[in-house]
């Protein structure tokens, strides 16, 4: 199995919507890849709580897929392609890890 973990800083404000409203409608268009990409095994999606530290990333992707090949598939899939040009718009920094479980 291959464990994907990607955390991404957002930007403040993005056309009138504040980071939380960001955040959330992230977390909903990422919902929408598990159910487009089937070699995605599990999926999870966390927001960092609003009392915790600024220092800290503001949302989360954890997920495994069968094999590197699985996850290669994931990386380019037109779903996942579109989803990183959604990204890029509201991100400030994006940081990642790939490792076998």
């Amino acid at each position: 199995m291959i464990r994907h973990i990607v955390l991404w800083t957002l930007k403040e404000e993005k056309d009138g919507q504040s980071k939380v409203e960001i955040a959330l409608k992230m977390k909903e268009r990422l919902k929408l890849l598990q159910d487009q990409i089937s070699v995605i095994k599990n999926f999870e999606i966390g927001i960092n709580d609003e009392e915790a530290s600024d220092y800290n990333y503001d949302i989360c992707l954890n997920c495994c897929f069968t094999s590197i090949k699985d996850l290669h598939i994931y990386q380019t899939h037109p779903a996942h392609l579109e989803f990183i040009e959604y990204v890029k718009t509201i991100r400030i920094e994006r940081v990642a890890i790939d490792y076998r479980i």
